[in-house]
């Protein structure tokens, strides 16, 4: 508890913005990365890990930084959302990142749960460079995903603002037993 706090606090003190900020924990693992832009700052990226040292040392946590120089998003880009649901099992995340990869559809962003034998993963996939048309490239996801005997959902449009979905088991015959 306040760990994310003890991170964050130090690094508005030295007026460094946290533009960009994602924090997790996996299996009680606590996972976190930050973009933090040091313009209104003081502080020059020796002095900024002089300051993560100091949470470093202060949390137990490993941290490391880099410098970052943003690239400006392309206006010609295309996302899709691709949700993957079934029942759990080894190889659903390397045959679906495989896959993307092999028709040059770049995964931005990627949550994956896997919980008592259910199996979901969102992947926020930019498809503007894909090798194939984007529903010939759904259909072959699809496909993949059907032999695995995981449903593939896709959202075109409006790809940040996720659609409520309400999902229904008849447990006698579904796929969770």
């Amino acid at each position: 508890v306040g760990l994310v706090g003890r991170i964050v606090a130090p690094i508005a003190r030295a007026r460094g913005n946290i533009v960009d900020l994602r924090q997790d924990v996996l299996h009680g693992l606590f996972t976190f990365h930050m973009v933090v832009d040091l313009t209104e700052s003081q502080l020059d990226h020796v002095a900024f890990k002089s300051i993560l040292a100091d949470i470093s040392e202060e949390t137990g946590l490993k941290i490391s930084s880099d410098t970052y120089v943003p690239a400006p998003r392309s206006p010609d880009k295309q996302n899709i959302l691709v949700i993957l649901i079934g029942k759990d099992k080894p190889g659903i995340i390397a045959n679906s990142a495989e896959m993307l990869g092999k028709y040059n559809a770049n995964i931005e962003f990627a949550q994956t749960i896997g919980r008592e034998g259910v199996f979901v993963m969102e992947l926020l996939t930019d498809v503007s460079h894909a090798s194939i048309p984007v529903e010939n490239l759904k259909r072959a996801i699809q496909k993949n995903m059907e032999a695995l005997n995981i449903k593939t959902i896709f959202q075109d449009e409006h790809v940040f603002i996720k659609r409520k979905r309400i999902l229904l088991f008849n447990i006698a015959s579904s796929f969770i037993t």
